[in-house]
């Protein structure tokens, strides 16, 4: 984003300010994690999948009090298994502080 401010005459400022809502989170610790011990909040970095290849969560998923039942289901029955990298928020930040995107309006 520096780049790109520091050539804001190249670029349409509209664009660049919806491309700083949108930046990486710099105020999370990005580790890895064991898969069995995600908590409420933590951010995937990496997505996973199944021993056969089979997408069970995107990156960028929150993860949810949902989405820990389901991954022990599949851990259990052994369809995955190890680390994923993860963001977690820093205390004192809030993931619900995060700005929105607005949608793209006459996209091209």
């Amino acid at each position: 984003m520096q780049k790109l401010r520091a050539r804001a005459h190249m670029f349409d400022p509209a664009i660049v300010g919806l491309l700083e809502d949108i930046a990486p989170d710099t105020a999370a610790d990005v580790r890895t994690w064991p898969i069995a011990d995600l908590q409420r909040g933590m951010i995937l970095q990496e997505e996973i999948r199944t021993q056969a290849g089979v997408l069970v969560v995107a990156k960028g998923q929150e993860v949810t009090h949902p989405l820990t039942i389901r991954l022990r289901n599949f851990l259990d029955s052994k369809a995955i298994s190890g680390n994923v990298v993860i963001s977690m928020p820093k205390p004192g930040t809030n993931a619900n502080d995060r700005k929105e995107v607005p949608p793209l309006v006459n996209a091209v």
